[in-house]
């Protein structure tokens, strides 16, 4: 073989070595845009579902001022009635503080619930507790100040909220 012959040789094996890179390169290219497409989706779905159920990451937070006074209304007949009892104040703090987790912003509206309780320091509202109307099991909560957005609500059994509404009775 004379050195021309080779050359030509190895310029043919060359522009193959770089046509079957080119190939490989264009193959890699799909395979490797659905796999960039599938890790952005799954993030971006991951991110979502993080943000949407972010209340039910962070805990409730209750407010550390001294309660002294308990309002409770009846949404349905009107009546209310004020709980002064330190006892009874703390018995219905502690049955919040045991279900810090599991609050949610609801999707659309939030329900009708059958009563209201108040939570004041000194004569300013603190935070509020809805229970909801017989034959739903859920509360709702929000910090005094805050608007209506920031309404939360958390499923209950009914033995919760049972023991819950007999605590908040007037004796």
């Amino acid at each position: 073989m004379r050195s021309g012959d080779t050359d030509r040789f190895r310029e043919r094996r060359r522009w193959h070595a770089v046509g079957r890179l080119r190939l490989s390169w264009g193959s890699m290219k799909r395979p490797r845009l659905l796999e960039v497409i599938a890790v952005v989706l799954v993030v971006g779905l991951i991110g979502a579902l993080f943000f949407i159920n972010r209340a039910q990451l962070e805990p409730n937070r209750i407010p550390s001022a001294p309660i002294d006074r308990i309002t409770v209304t009846d949404l349905q007949t009107q009546g209310a009635t004020a709980i002064d009892n330190p006892r009874e104040i703390q018995a219905s703090i502690a049955f919040l503080t045991a279900r810090r987790r599991g609050w949610r912003k609801p999707w659309d509206t939030f329900p009708s619930p059958g009563y209201q309780v108040e939570f004041e320091s000194h004569g300013v509202l603190q935070y509020v507790v809805w229970i909801g109307i017989d034959g739903t099991n859920w509360i709702g909560y929000r910090e005094g100040g805050k608007a209506a957005p920031d309404n939360v609500l958390r499923t209950i059994s009914a033995e919760e909220r049972s023991a819950f509404l007999k605590g908040l009775e007037k004796n």
